[in-house]
């Protein structure tokens, strides 16, 4: 079987992870990713370009994978002293490192 995928952001690269761990899945199954970006599951939207810039979603329902519903917060738990700011919130760059570790 082959397979396109268009973007590797996080929609995209969820996409490659479950055809690679679904069931029916071979070795001679063909996935090719079109994304002009060197990593995958991090987008645009959660660019290291400024730490001010706030997701607008609680961290706890934030994780890549729903079977480690808490994966997230225990990885900013992990990585920062301080990861939200005075809101609970958490910046969408701390977000997109999440994201490139996981994928």
């Amino acid at each position: 079987m082959k397979i396109a995928v268009v973007g590797a952001g996080i929609s995209g690269a969820t996409i490659v992870k479950t055809c690679i761990n679904h069931k029916n899945f071979k070795k001679e199954d063909h996935i090719e990713v079109f994304e002009p970006r060197e990593i995958l599951g991090v987008g645009l939207p959660y660019d290291h370009d400024d730490e001010s810039i706030m997701l607008n979603v609680d961290p706890e329902v934030l994780s890549y994978d729903s079977s480690i519903p808490n994966d997230f917060v225990e990885w900013l738990d992990e990585n920062y002293k301080e990861p939200y700011n005075f809101e609970g919130l958490v910046s969408r760059p701390k977000y997109g490192r999440y994201l490139k570790e996981r994928f």
